[in-house]
């Protein structure tokens, strides 16, 4: 059975024992691409440290992890002159975290919820990849190469139902965040992927 992720547990980035023994017993693959789109025209990747409009979040993990993200979306919304959309699990978790944004100094007015299961707290792994095909913003999705189903189904949900932008399915399982952009036109990947 696949393993599952109580809410508020300190999941690690890396696969759990309980992960490796199930992705030993079901590997997991890209799916099979039968009739692909891809972006049409230009297409620009835009570098992981480049100016971005918003910083998206899954609240998930324990109360310091909460803190941290807390302060996090503080300096964000109000320095980083920035939005925030923050990942929530239910609408009583939204109106928990909405008590917990309205108690800090953030700046509301920049904090978006989306309603959507996650399973841990590591979007930045895997969470929506942008580029521009042509000056519009798309979202190029791999599998996520952990057992983590709510995971990996985010950014057909957030990209597609929540903003209304393509998304395009790229056949590669890996970790997300061991392939970097630079404003160079150079990308970087571990052998991870």
């Amino acid at each position: 059975e696949r393993p599952t992720y109580p809410e508020g547990s300190a999941i690690p980035r890396s696969m759990t024992d309980a992960e490796r023994a199930w992705v030993e017993r079901n590997p997991i693959t890209a799916p099979v691409m039968r009739a692909a789109t891809s972006p049409v025209g230009p297409v620009e990747c835009v570098a992981e440290y480049e100016p971005m409009e918003s910083i998206i979040f899954a609240w998930e993990g324990d109360g310091s992890w909460n803190t941290i993200q807390r302060l996090m979306i503080e300096q964000i919304t109000t320095v980083g002159d920035a939005d925030v959309w923050i990942v929530v699990d239910s609408t009583s978790e939204r109106s928990a975290v909405q008590s917990t944004m309205a108690a800090s100094s953030a700046n509301t007015a920049r904090i978006k919820y989306v309603v959507r299961a996650t399973d841990t707290i590591w979007i930045r792994d895997y969470g929506p990849r942008y580029i521009y095909e042509g000056d519009v913003r798309a979202i190029v999705d791999h599998t996520y190469n952990r057992p983590r189903p709510s995971d990996n189904a985010l950014n057909g949900y957030y990209g597609g139902t929540t903003r209304g932008q393509k998304v395009y399915a790229l056949p590669l399982v890996h970790g997300g965040g061991n392939f970097h952009l630079d404003a160079n036109d150079n990308g970087h990947a571990t052998r991870l992927i």
